[in-house]
């Protein structure tokens, strides 16, 4: 039974494998699909977990294995068809197009705009004083003490937490060899 069990749970973790592949490159339209491919492998794994509970034959439950491969393969491929038919769909195709103009219209714009800003020599003067406060103070002696302080006590925060979880790590293997 212990063997089925991890049967199960690799074919479960081969099965998320898949639907992190499935979720790269997917915009918010496409999540609905991906959320329903979830529930209803989980739904599937949880049932065929049940079901390997009841008594029954090796030969029962190599089927019942067999066949959680054959419908979660099944319904991973539905969700690559959705999606494909989904992103194949002219409006779709058409709404992506309209907003990458609009996008690349929006940067123009913006990239315009800042040009024209650049060019008003008041701001200019207002920018480099900015750069002049920021840079003096980044500078400041007082602000180079307390920021070395603080990479220092960082450091020393990390170095501790990293030693706890060294023993914590060490403690489960020293359990593991018991």
């Amino acid at each position: 039974m212990k063997k089925m069990d991890d049967k199960i749970e690799n074919l479960e973790k081969e099965v998320k494998y898949h639907i992190i592949e499935l979720e790269e490159n997917v915009d918010e339209h496409i999540s609905p699909i991906i959320e329903d491919t979830k529930n209803s492998l989980h739904t599937l794994f949880q049932e065929s977990r049940e079901k390997m509970k009841e008594t029954m034959t090796s030969q029962e439950m190599k089927e019942r294995l067999y066949k959680l491969k054959e419908d979660s393969l099944k319904i991973l491929e539905m969700a690559k068809q959705k999606i494909e038919e989904f992103n194949s769909n002219d409006e779709v195709i058409k709404g992506k197009k309209k907003l990458n103009d609009a996008t690349l219209a929006a940067a123009r714009c913006i990239s315009d705009g800042i040009d024209e800003i650049m060019k008003n020599e008041t701001l200019n003067r207002t920018v480099d004083t900015i750069a002049n406060k920021v840079d003096t103070f980044c500078k400041d002696e007082r602000v180079v003490k307390q920021v070395d302080k603080l990479k220092k006590g960082t450091l020393k925060l990390a170095e501790n937490a990293f030693e706890g979880l060294k023993r914590v790590l060490d403690t489960d293997n020293k359990d593991e060899e018991k």
